[in-house]
Parts: structure tokens; C-alpha cells; sequence
């Protein structure tokens, strides 16, 4: 059946490519992010299991070391969750890919280190800030349901969620909300709802926003992180 489906197109590492006939090709956050909730809300054994495993890729590949801006060679830690990941052992590179694409969208062209580990590239400077979300949301499920497992998993990977949440509301370091918050219209502001050229304050993003919001300060309070827990609090 459809559910069966969905189960097998996850990979034995958890890599979970949007399209099987090629138009999406590569795992799209937003997209595998969905997956894992509707996995969470399934609940059985195989559905938390395969999100659980698309989850973990995501975490892993996310905060892998290593990776490089192929314009500037420099070693770059990712402040948010990319839009699109292509693992290049699985299939091929889309057809408009290649070292210099897009020059400042890019990470992790065919010649820098991180490829030649892993066969890994990302688009993470096409900033979806509703993907984001969906991410920090799916991640908070899965961990709250996973039993021992997910309290390990929360606790790895805690500090990379709280890193890109704060980079769209700040972490209560400073005063401010965050660049991405209008504090006047109460809103958050997405520069990349559908792709570049589409920036709004949308309510799609604002409602997942408000979420990640409310989940990631349980989670912060689970790691004893007080001060960051109360300001999404106040921001949400």
C-alpha cells in the first residue's frame, strides 16, 4: 500500500529523496521533515522507525564537519538547515549542478573535501525559514516519542537546532528578536517561501514558526538552557 511505499524509499542511512521518477531530485528538508511527522503520528513501530532514521540523516549530515563554500574554500558550520541535500552516491547530480552553481547558494562543490568524503552537497543559503521549522518541529516529535533513544538524540542534537532557530529569533543573548522578526506586525519574515524572489510575511510560516517556538523551549528546558527557553517563550 501507499504507507509500504513510503517506508521503502527511505535508504538504509536514512537518506529520503523528495521525487522517485527524478523531477525533485535530493532530500528537501521541508519535504523529508513533513515525512517524519507524519511518521511520528502513525506511531507504530516500522513508521517511527523510518523516521526516526530520516530524522537522524538530516542531524547527522547537518552538523557533519568539514564542509566547505566552494567560492571561498572555507570550512563554514551551517547556521540553518539547507533547503535541498544531494548524495551524489545514490544518484545523479541535478542537471544544472556543478562547482560554481549559483556561486554564493552552493556548499560543498565536487572538488571540496566534504564531497570527496561523503558525495554531499547542499543548498543551504536559499533560506527557508518555514523548512527550518518543520525541521525543529519534526525533531522535538520524534525525540518525545522515541523513548531512551530520543532523549539521546535531543541531547546531541540540541545545540545544532538551537543554532538555527536562533539564527531566524536570536537566543535572548541580546535584546533583539532576531533580524528575520518584525516585533511592529508581530510576524516573522521568510526570504524564501517557494525559491528565490518570493519573500513574505506568510501565515504558513508564521503558524510553523510559532510552533518550533513553543517545541524548541521544551526542549531547551529539558538541557537546562533557562535563559534561551524563556526568550523564545516571550518571542512566540
Amino acid at each position: 500500500g501507499q504507507l509500504e511505499n513510503l517506508l521503502a524509499r527511505v535508504s538504509s542511512d536514512g537518506y529520503l529523496s523528495t521525487s522517485v521518477y527524478g523531477g525533485y531530485t535530493g532530500l528537501y528538508t521541508r519535504d523529508t521533515s513533513a515525512f517524519v511527522l507524519a511518521m511520528v503520528q502513525i506511531g507504530d513501530a516500522a513508521a517511527l522507525a523510518a523516521g526516526g532514521l530520516a530524522l537522524k540523516y538530516m542531524l547527522r549530515t547537518f552538523s557533519r564537519p568539514g564542509l566547505k563554500d566552494h567560492t571561498t574554500d572555507e570550512v563554514i558550520t551551517l547556521d540553518r538547515a539547507p533547503h535541498c541535500t544531494w548524495d551524489f552516491s545514490k544518484h545523479d547530480a541535478p542537471a544544472d549542478f556543478c562547482p560554481t552553481f549559483a556561486s554564493a547558494s552552493c556548499v560543498a562543490g565536487r572538488n571540496c573535501s566534504c564531497f570527496a568524503k561523503g558525495n554531499f552537497s547542499s543548498e543551504p543559503f536559499h533560506d527557508q525559514v518555514d523548512g527550518n521549522a518543520h525541521l525543529l518541529i519534526a525533531f522535538h516529535r520524534w525525540c518525545e516519542v522515541a523513548g531512551a533513544e530520543g532523549m539521546q538524540v535531543a541531547a546531541k542534537y540540541y545545540p545544532l537546532m538551537k543554532r538555527f532557530l536562533s539564527t531566524y529569533v536570536g537566543d535572548g543573548t541580546h535584546d533583539a528578536a532576531g533580524p528575520y522578526v518584525n516585533v511592529s506586525l508581530g510576524l516573522i519574515w521568510n526570504p524564501g517561501f517557494e525559491g528565490p524572489g518570493s519573500s513574505s510575511y506568510n501565515l504558513l510560516t508564521n503558524f510553523f514558526v510559532v510552533e518550533a517556538l513553543r517545541v524548541m523551549a521544551v526542549q531547551a528546558t529539558a538541557q537546562k538552557d533557562h535563559v534561551v527557553a524563556e526568550h523564545w517563550v516571550q518571542v512566540e
